[in-house]
């Protein structure tokens, strides 16, 4: 509320990593073990997350407040369009 406060003409939108846990896959040499990927999702992020790209699509005067980890695998975005 802070940013959108200081800007408040504009569409102040956040973007940030859908997942309360995320523990990627791996592999221990040591052990020959394999350890499954586990995540459990946020879907209170994930609609900010989607609020976040609609804005980007339907005006000119966002701001975006992210996390870099979020961006990975992403996708086109005239793929989202049509999704």
């Amino acid at each position: 509320n802070e940013l959108r406060a200081f800007l408040p003409y504009n569409a102040v939108e956040f973007f940030v990593s859908y997942y309360d846990y995320y523990r990627p896959e791996a592999y221990v040499a040591a052990s020959d073990t394999f350890v499954d990927k586990r995540s459990s999702v946020n879907d209170d992020l994930d609609r900010l997350r989607h609020s976040a790209t609609r804005s980007l699509h339907s005006r000119r005067d966002v701001v975006i407040v992210a996390s870099v980890s979020c961006l990975y695998g992403l996708g086109m975005p005239s793929s989202y369009l049509e999704n």
